[in-house]
């Protein structure tokens, strides 16, 4: 049973990573680039002497497996799925680096016998000179902790896609090995690489992260909308809404809705896997 009070109180200790130009390789792979491996565009993320970090790296910078699991928070980790998520991008990533994350739960909204959603901020900067990098914010449903009583009160609904024909609808492929390789930037849940866990866990076989999804989603947008110029990232966020398998192609559909901001919604031929996101960017 959740402590909402003692969960907000928690200190999760800092992590840090240094990363190299053959991480930022890894990771760009693991959210598909390179699909297109005459594209010089898309090699600028994999190979040269000028190579670039993808924006969507933030998410991994620093991790070193779930909290919820390593600290005592008395959530059921075996029955939390990821809301949502919101990447705010302060500076371009250099290619090699050395970050330090921290992580703060900041409230607890109680739904009853639909468990509990927790929302998560965290900070990640250049561990030597403190510069900010990026900041990560999402939610967690815990959806065998409901009771414990709200600190916060909930949040308003995610705004609404338009009620119009996207602007640009493109399919983003993925490969059926696609969980193997994003695993490498460091989420090693077995829910995306062991069979029989999957199985387990209700699945047929084991599925993409979605972390994995939102950078295939961030870096197609970033592609088509700022032809892949790192310095226009501004901001990425997302409602997970569904599962992706590996192998099976994102379409994403996506709607200019003001200056610098693209709507989106991403979806497998089962349904919609990301819904009501939002790209930002410098026009």
């Amino acid at each position: 049973m959740i402590d909402a009070n003692a969960l907000l109180a928690l200190e999760i200790p800092p992590t840090e990573q240094r990363w190299s130009a053959r991480d930022c390789a890894l990771y760009a792979l693991g959210v598909g680039l390179g699909s297109d491996p005459l594209d010089p565009r898309q090699l600028r993320f994999l190979d040269g002497p000028y190579l670039q970090a993808a924006p969507t790296m933030a998410v991994v910078l620093g991790y070193s497996g779930f909290w919820i699991e390593q600290q005592p928070t008395g959530i059921d980790a075996s029955a939390v799925l990821h809301g949502e998520q919101r990447l705010e991008l302060h500076r371009p990533l250099p290619s090699a680096g050395h970050a330090r994350r921290v992580t703060r739960p900041t409230g607890v909204v109680d739904r009853g016998s639909r468990g509990a959603q927790i929302f998560v901020s965290e900070a990640i900067e250049d561990a030597d000179g403190g510069a900010p990098l990026a900041t990560l914010s999402s939610s967690i449903f815990c959806r065998r902790d409901g009771g414990c009583g709200s600190t916060r009160e909930a949040p308003p609904p995610r705004r609404p896609l338009p009620q119009r024909a996207a602007d640009l609808t493109f399919a983003v492929p993925t490969l059926p090995q696609q969980a193997l390789i994003y695993r490498l930037s460091g989420d090693l849940n077995p829910l995306h690489s062991d069979p029989a866990f999957a199985r387990a866990a209700g699945f047929e076989r084991p599925i993409l992260h979605g972390l994995a999804s939102f950078g295939i989603a961030g870096m197609a947008l970033l592609g088509r909308l700022c032809d892949w110029e790192v310095s226009r990232f501004r901001a990425l966020d997302v409602r997970f809404a569904g599962i992706v398998f590996p192998g099976e192609a994102l379409e994403i559909d996506a709607w200019r809705t003001g200056q610098g901001e693209a709507m989106f919604r991403a979806s497998t031929r089962r349904g919609v896997a990301l819904d009501a996101g939002v790209f930002g960017y410098a026009a």
